[in-house]
């Protein structure tokens, strides 16, 4: 797991316009925190926080300044899932301090967690697809982007889908 989180991050850092993947980069960076406190390798001075109101994802989630994102159903889903990922969270932390900790259970709750955490990148790319195009103007007779924004789109979507697990196609 915590591979697959290094990889994710790997691959959120190669994007040159973060957008809103910046908050998704924060969340991964949680996700890890969380793993290295339940392998004991946890650094000094961190916590991982398990209520989903005080990490710094749930922080801009939660921030009444985004007005535009927080009417969209995207961005309710991101809250849901978010809130789901800290429940399993607490979950792991509790089991795994437990005497009689069931460990097919254990991976069960760790596999939901990744795809909750996969699901709420996924949430965020779209929600910053919307954003990225919303932002550029596009050609007045063809109503298309331009060559090299559209270039920009597909190279950030490719380094997004490889990030969040997904799939990139093009028609």
């Amino acid at each position: 797991l915590a591979t697959k989180h290094h990889i994710r991050l790997s691959h959120l850092s190669h994007l040159i316009e973060k957008h809103l993947m910046i908050h998704y980069q924060h969340h991964l960076e949680w996700m890890l925190i969380l793993i290295a406190a339940l392998q004991g390798t946890q650094r000094e001075g961190t916590h991982c926080e398990l209520d989903h109101t005080k990490c710094s994802f749930g922080q801009w989630l939660h921030n009444p300044s985004i007005p535009y994102l927080s009417s969209t159903s995207h961005f309710s889903d991101i809250q849901r899932l978010h809130v789901n990922l800290h429940e399993l969270a607490s979950n792991i932390f509790s089991q795994n301090g437990s005497e009689n900790m069931d460990h097919k259970s254990m991976i069960q709750l760790l596999q939901n967690l990744d795809y909750t955490s996969l699901e709420i990148g996924n949430e965020i790319a779209i929600i910053n697809d919307m954003l990225i195009i919303g932002e550029y103007t596009k050609d007045p007779l063809t109503g298309l982007l331009g060559r090299r924004l559209f270039e920009k789109i597909v190279m950030g979507q490719v380094e997004i889908a490889k990030a969040t697990e997904s799939d990139c196609s093009m028609i």
